[in-house]
This record gives C-alpha cells, structure tokens and sequence, in this order.
C-alpha cells in the first residue's frame, strides 16, 4: 500500500471530518498530478468520500475535459446520476459556455421557428402584457349595488 492508497482510506474512513476533507484534497491532488483521471472519476462517484472531496475531483475531470475538447464525455457528466448534482452542474454548464463561444465564432443566431409561417412573437408579448396590466388594476369589492 503506498502513500495516496492510504490518504485515500483516511479520506474515507477517518473520523475526523477536516482530516477527511484534507486526505481527499491531497489524493486529488496527486492523481492530477499524475494525470490518473480515470481514478478521479471513481473518487467523484465515491459516496463514501466526503461532499466536498466528490466535488472537487468532478470538477478537475470537468477542467480536463474543457482543456482537451473532449465534448461527448462532458455530456456523459452532465447525465451521470452518480456525480454529485453540482459536478453535473458545472458540466453542463461549460458545454452551454462552448456553444456560446461556436455561435459568436461563426456569427450563428438561434433560429426563430415562428417567422417561416409569418406568426410573430411580439403579438403574444402584446397580449401578455395586457394581461399583465389587468392584474395590476386594484380589483372593485362587491357591493349590494354591484350584485344585482
């Protein structure tokens, strides 16, 4: 058993949770350093890890995959029920900013399915915004001159 190897059972089975939090962060570390990310994925499915530990090693998974376009496993993140909801999060959060990024690229506008049929939006923002207003209006209480 080496060095990480035990930092990673201290992390799980410690009983102290700073001294958890602190294993697991130097594991992370480690296997960063190494470039094991296959071994950082395990970690963030890990429940037995704390919180915070799953947290950071997704998110050094989502780094890594960002730096090296790896789009479609960024995509598997963002669907994988084992990562804490925060890791699928920030996955999916960094596939909108690439999609944002390609579209100011290649001056690409999202494409308005109402204008080919000549229907508009505006109308319908129209009608809402009256409704709007009526709601608005202080409603009459009823009187016995109002109730006949």
């Amino acid at each position: 058993m080496n060095y990480i190897d035990e930092l990673l059972l201290v992390a799980k089975y410690g009983n102290d949770a700073s001294v958890r939090e602190a294993a697991g962060m130097k594991v992370i570390k480690e296997y960063t350093d190494e470039g094991n990310y296959n071994k950082l994925i395990r970690m963030s499915k890990d429940n037995e890890l704390p919180k915070k530990v799953r947290e950071a090693a997704g998110m050094k998974i989502i780094e890594r995959y960002t730096a090296g376009d790896e789009y479609d496993r960024l995509i598997e993140m963002s669907k994988d029920n084992e990562l804490p909801e925060k890791v699928r999060e920030a996955a999916k959060n960094a596939l909108q900013k690439i999609a944002e990024q390609l579209a100011k690229r290649y001056n690409l506008k999202p494409a308005n399915p109402l204008q080919g049929d000549g229907l508009a939006v505006d109308p319908t923002r129209e009608f809402l915004k009256g409704k709007e207003d009526k709601e608005k209006e202080p409603q009459k209480k009823p009187t016995l001159k109002n109730t006949k």
